[in-house]
């Protein structure tokens, strides 16, 4: 009785002992097994590879922001770069500032990681920080108001745009930007220019013998204004056509000269009417202001003449003008 207890006990012991764990061995051996992969479709061994979807996915829109970003600051970086302004404070101003920046900004496109929000913003705001500048903002806006005008004028009447009264008064705003103070630009528009041009009244106008064109009593020229600027001699001129005429035209000789003394003073270039041989034609009855600008030697002071060369005995000739 005593061995089979004893028998028994070693029996279950060695039972017992044997169920408690798997060997370190069989362990590995089962944990590799699941490297091994059998497809689905027919039990065959298929190798291993990589689930890159996620990983593609990722990566191509880290690609995709990389890549916008990089667009974003190369378009700002050439909008800097090429930026010209008519202003010559601003003007200035804008080339310091490019040659303090553009270097940099282009250094940090190419090494720093543009798929980061971060760095891309930090980039953009340094290379578009003057357009923040008043006086910049001032004249970018006010060329903008310009170019929507010349565009709607343009397009309303593309064969005598460059003639109206609208298109003198843009060119005259813009050439007084030029050489005007910055605190000066934000007053500054086409409309208030061409409103000082109407209501200005003639500052010169005397003449003796006036011939026209199309001679007639209903048509009449006037000289409206005379002024010095840098490089010219301007001599602004009304032309009032009352004369309903499909064919009525006018222009003005490119040999048209101002006589001082038995000194001549040579046309060096005309806005607002075509020089001869071109023609503007009146479409209707209408009026059309010009600016003749000649060589800025002579004295304002004495007494000239404005003399038109044409190849026949229609000119427009003033004498004796004088303030």
């Amino acid at each position: 009785m005593k061995k089979f207890i004893i028998l028994s006990y070693f029996i279950i012991s060695t039972s017992l002992t044997y169920s408690q764990f798997i060997s370190y061995e069989y362990t590995q051996i089962l944990i590799y097994s699941v490297e091994i992969n059998y497809s689905y479709s027919n039990g065959s061994y298929q190798p291993w590879s990589p689930d890159l979807n996620f990983y593609g996915n990722a990566l191509a829109q880290m690609q995709a922001r990389y890549d916008r970003n990089h667009s974003i600051l190369s378009k700002e970086y050439f909008k800097l770069k090429d930026l010209k302004l008519i202003n010559s404070t601003n003007q200035s101003t804008l080339n310091n500032y490019r040659a303090e920046r553009l270097g940099w900004i282009y250094n940090a496109a190419k090494s720093w990681d543009l798929g980061n929000e971060t760095n891309t913003a930090t980039i953009r705001n340094y290379c578009c920080a003057i357009y923040s500048y008043s006086s910049i903002k001032n004249e970018i806006t006010l060329l903008q108001n310009c170019q929507t005008e010349l565009n709607r004028i343009k397009y309303k009447d593309p064969d005598n745009y460059l003639y109206s009264k609208r298109y003198q008064s843009i060119m005259k705003t813009l050439e007084k930007l030029k050489n005007c103070s910055t605190s000066e630009i934000d007053e500054m528009s086409w409309e208030r220019t061409e409103l000082e041009n109407n209501t200005s009244g003639n500052s010169l106008s005397s003449k003796s013998n006036l011939n026209y064109t199309y001679t007639s009593n209903s048509q009449k020229i006037k000289i409206v204004n005379i002024s010095k600027l840098s490089e010219y001699t301007v001599i602004s001129l009304a032309y009032d056509n009352i004369q309903l005429c499909s064919e009525c035209w006018i222009n003005y000789s490119p040999n048209t000269f101002l006589e001082q003394n038995g000194k001549k003073y040579y046309l060096k270039k005309a806005e607002g009417i075509p020089l001869s041989p071109n023609k503007y034609f009146f479409k209707t009855s209408s009026s059309l202001n010009f600016d003749l600008y000649f060589e800025k030697s002579i004295n304002l002071n004495e007494k000239f003449n404005l003399i038109e060369i044409q190849g026949d005995a229609n000119a427009f000739n003033f004498y004796n003008i004088s303030k």
